[in-house]
C-alpha cells in the first residue's frame, strides 16, 4: 500500500460471519493472545452477545483485504465519581482492536478508533474505555484517550494495562447551543 493515503471510500466495516472462518486464519497482528482470539473466540462472543467484533476490509485493485478488526462491549465505567458529577455510568470499551502487520503504520487502527467513536455517539454513548498496553499508550493518547489514573500513564497496573477513555461530550456545541438566543 505505501504511503498512499487511505480512502474511506474503500473501507467496509462489517461484524464477523461464520463464512469469515478461512479469512481471519491468515491474520497476523503480532500478538499472538489477540490473533488467538479472533480465530477461536471472536465469533462465538458475537453470536452469544458477549461483545461484537467487526472486521475491516480495504479494497485495492479489485482485492478485498482484511486489513484489521476490533471488539466492543457496553460496559459500566470502572471508576468511581460521584453520581452529581456524571450521568453517563456506562462505556463503550474496545475490548480489542489490531492491524494485520502488512497494514500496519498506514493509518488504519486511526480510522478503525474514529469508527469506534462514531458508533458510540451513534449508541449515545459519552465514553469510548480501553485497557491499552503500556507501551500503546502514547499512541492513544495521540487520538483522544486519557489515562483514568495519572499515575498509570506513567507506570502501568500489574498487568501491563493503562484504563483509557476519550470522553466525546463536546462542551463547546452544548455552550454555543445554550447561548444561542435566536433557536426557539
Amino acid at each position: 500500500m505505501g504511503n498512499k493515503k487511505i480512502d474511506l471510500s474503500k473501507i467496509k466495516v462489517r461484524l464477523i460471519q461464520v463464512t469469515d472462518h478461512q479469512i481471519i486464519q491468515n491474520f497476523k497482528c503480532g500478538n499472538s493472545t489477540i490473533e488467538n482470539y479472533l480465530k477461536q473466540d471472536a465469533y462465538y462472543d458475537t453470536i452469544d452477545s458477549f461483545s461484537s467484533t467487526s472486521l475491516v476490509f480495504y479494497k485495492e485493485d479489485e482485492k478485498e483485504d482484511l486489513v484489521g478488526f476490533f471488539t466492543l462491549k457496553n460496559e459500566p465505567l470502572r471508576i468511581s465519581i460521584p453520581s452529581d458529577e456524571l450521568y453517563h455510568n456506562s462505556s463503550l470499551e474496545i475490548a480489542r482492536i489490531a492491524v494485520d502487520e502488512k497494514h500496519q503504520e498506514h493509518g488504519f487502527g486511526t480510522v478503525m478508533i474514529n469508527t469506534i467513536k462514531t458508533l458510540a455517539q451513534t449508541t449515545n454513548q459519552r465514553f469510548v474505555t480501553l485497557d491499552a498496553l503500556i507501551e500503546r499508550y502514547d499512541w492513544y493518547v495521540k487520538r483522544g484517550f486519557e489515562a483514568f489514573i495519572e499515575n498509570e500513564a506513567k507506570r502501568s497496573n500489574k498487568d501491563g494495562l493503562v484504563y483509557m477513555y476519550s470522553d466525546l461530550l463536546d462542551e463547546k456545541a452544548i455552550n454555543a447551543y445554550l447561548e444561542d438566543e435566536q433557536i426557539v
